[in-house]
């Protein structure tokens, strides 16, 4: 371990614009400069800027004592342009004021769960930075902390927070999607000008107040901002949509939108395309791709549903709960053949349509009666009409195994073969009796 054990005093250098409080620091470790007040440790700013990949250490030793890390200091990182990530040590407390100001090749920067407060500019002009995930223990996120940070497409705001300050998604031209909890009170001015992409901005805040009617601008063209239903006309006139080409919408439940309409083998399906939805811990979300009449499903690995496509979901439990949500979703959902819609669906003519249930053949997509209409936030399959029109598309994997062996078909059974097709006269093969397989030798 290599350290300087002296504190640096530097004059003023008028031309640099660096202070004197800039310079100072108590110790330098392993290339980390700190500051230190009684066992604790504050990274701070030192001779020469930070560099490439920093790991700032939780803790370390000098002098015979034991120093724990609990701070990252004011402007500790502060222009340190060729810095591209930082990893901070879960019993860091605070993000201090120009923490990591025009660090503009940091790419990545995790934030501990124990962090409580993010000061003000603390992240300003990081235009390279794609995500900040907020600990739910923050309670406080200071003016411009993530001004300009332009690459950012989304961020949670967590439940504690109750001042979102002026300027603090400024120019956040990426961000798409952002949801401020019911703890918020106010909006600071012009906190989320200049993002000309944030098509949805969820707020269950029931009377936040926002500066002056700016908090948000007119570039978002189209924007919808969702509030609980008791303060629409709160919201429109403090938003002051005379400006602001979108419109203030409901929020379904401000709690949950839970779907009821899970089938008995606990599965169903979902389509929204307000936000990206997330699903709760016992649900699995599932693509879905056809091959002829056989259908695969494709777990996503991820909790979020992504707005504007169908899923399957299955649970373990008797309803699957789903909160909307600004967390983005990376996953492919390229050949996903399901379809859907907020609104119900009319059958078109030249085509049929399939819907999850499960029902004779087993779990699977049933051709749905013509006449009878698709409901809102439903998937479904649609297909092309043709001469070889099934009235059932299986479920690769759904059934595995044989489970009955037949000398001869039963009378009182109905028997379709593996593409779902009813089958009148049953001879020697494979066939689908109740969503099972049987052999008739």
């Amino acid at each position: 371990m290599k350290y300087i054990n002296f504190k640096t005093v530097v004059l003023t250098l008028f031309m640099s614009g660096i202070s004197l409080e800039s310079m100072a620091y108590d110790v330098k470790i392993d290339g980390i400069y700190y500051n230190l007040s009684g066992t604790n440790a504050i990274v701070t700013s030192g001779d020469s800027k930070y560099t490439g990949s920093i790991v700032i250490p939780a803790s370390f030793e000098y002098d015979s004592k034991t120093y724990i890390v609990t701070s990252i200091g004011r402007a500790a990182f502060s222009t340190c342009y060729s810095l591209t990530s930082v990893v901070i040590p879960d019993g860091v407390t605070s993000i201090e004021q120009d923490a990591f100001y025009c660090c503009t090749h940091l790419t990545s920067v995790n934030i501990p769960d124990k962090v409580t407060t993010i000061g003000e500019r603390a992240f300003e002009d990081c235009s390279l930075l794609t995500s900040i995930l907020v600990p739910n223990n923050v309670s406080t996120i200071g003016m411009r902390a993530f001004y300009n940070c332009s690459g950012i497409t989304s961020i949670s705001i967590p439940k504690g927070v109750q001042v979102i300050g002026q300027r603090t998604f400024y120019g956040c031209s990426n961000l798409t999607s952002i949801t401020i909890p019911n703890s918020v009170k106010t909006i600071g001015k012009y906190a989320f000008y200049g993002c000309s992409r944030l098509s949805s901005v969820f707020i269950f805040a029931a009377y936040a107040t926002l500066s002056e009617n700016n908090s948000f601008d007119a570039n978002a063209y189209g924007r919808k901002i969702y509030v609980l239903n008791e303060c629409v006309n709160w919201y429109k006139d403090a938003i002051n949509w005379s400006a602001n080409n979108g419109s203030i919408e409901v929020i379904p439940n401000p709690e949950a939108l839970t779907t009821t309409s899970v089938n008995d083998a606990n599965w169903a399906t979902y389509y929204n395309d307000d936000a990206n939805v997330q699903v709760d811990e016992s649900t699995t979300v599932y693509k879905t791709e056809l091959s002829e009449s056989t259908i695969t499903l494709t777990d996503t690995g991820s909790k979020i549903i992504k707005a504007g496509e169908a899923v399957v979901l299955n649970t373990s439990s008797n309803q699957i709960s789903l909160t909307y949500t600004a967390v983005p979703n990376t996953v492919d959902y390229d050949n996903n053949a399901l379809e859907g819609s907020n609104n119900e669906v009319t059958q078109e003519s030249d085509y049929t349509y399939y819907a999850l249930a499960n029902l004779t053949q087993g779990l699977g997509f049933y051709k749905v009666d013509s006449g009878l209409n698709i409901p809102a936030n439903k998937g479904y399959i649609k297909v092309a009409n043709s001469s070889a029109a099934r009235d059932f598309l299986g479920i690769d994997g759904m059934m595995t195994s044989i489970d009955k062996t037949l000398k001869s078909p039963a009378d009182n059974q109905t028997y379709y073969d593996l593409s779902g097709r009813r089958v009148k006269s049953p001879t020697k093969g494979l066939y689908i009796v109740n969503g099972k397989k049987v052999v008739i030798k």
